[in-house]
């Protein structure tokens, strides 16, 4: 996430000779898109306490592959969730996404179309694929600010109700010098007919080489709907000119 600071205000698509830039820890997917020819795995593991009890994930692996100048594919990996009384793995998620250009200096939005593929334990993921659209952004603030954000939507066409799961995500981040940055960020999820959850996080990332990021995040819930307190740890790595 912190080398894509400099590149998101210039509003450059990467290149092979720019830092590794990643969509974690934050919730919105705010980071530029991968160069073209270059395939990156962001992996984690996680814990969640909510209702009295804590369930932990893992690998959280996101995979990405640059295209395309501005335009990566990329997939989320089936995640193991083991919990109390419980254990499974989400869907396969493969979706694409796309930096658009020529936009107002300091702002680079973005937009991901994906899908769930129904491979994961339907507890966790819904009955039947789930497509979803994501629209991030990022306004550069200057002396290192940035405002991000990203309004997500996931449909589930085959459960009861068939309505919507909406995200809402915002973050301010700071980088504190050229490969460390901290965040701090507000995340509401809204689905028609059931309870929203608020949620408030912070963490950081630092890129200790130019293609390998160490990353965190930590957070709560601010209302009794929302999970009591999460975390989540990770690790990520590029490599370049795979074709």
């Amino acid at each position: 996430m912190a080398a894509a600071l400099g590149s998101a205000a210039r509003a450059d698509c990467l290149s092979a000779d720019d830092g590794i830039a990643t969509d974690r820890p934050t919730g919105p997917n705010s980071s530029a898109a991968v160069p073209q020819g270059s395939l990156q795995f962001e992996n984690g593991a996680g814990a969640l306490h909510a209702q009295g009890s804590t369930t932990y994930d893992l690998p959280e692996t996101r995979v990405r592959f640059g295209a395309f100048s501005c335009t990566e594919f990329l997939a989320d990996l089936p995640d193991y969730t083991h919990g109390k009384g419980f254990a499974g793995t989400t869907d396969l998620s493969p979706a694409v996404k796309h930096q658009f250009q020529d936009l107002p200096e300091g702002l680079t939005v973005w937009t991901t179309l994906g899908v769930a593929l129904p491979t994961g334990d339907k507890r966790l993921s819904g009955r039947g694929p789930a497509p979803y659209i994501q629209l991030p952004a990022t306004y550069a603030l200057g002396s290192g600010w940035t405002m991000n954000g990203m309004y997500s939507a996931t449909f589930h066409p085959r459960d009861a109700g068939n309505e919507p799961v909406n995200q809402t995500s915002v973050y301010l981040d700071r980088a504190l010098t050229e490969t460390t940055d901290m965040f701090v960020e507000y995340m509401n999820v809204y689905q028609p007919g059931t309870a929203t959850q608020n949620m408030i996080d912070f963490g950081g990332s630092w890129r200790y080489s130019a293609l390998r990021q160490v990353d965190f995040k930590m957070g709560f819930g601010v209302n009794r709907a929302a999970p009591d307190w999460y975390f989540t740890i990770g690790y990520s790595f590029r490599f370049d000119h795979i074709f």
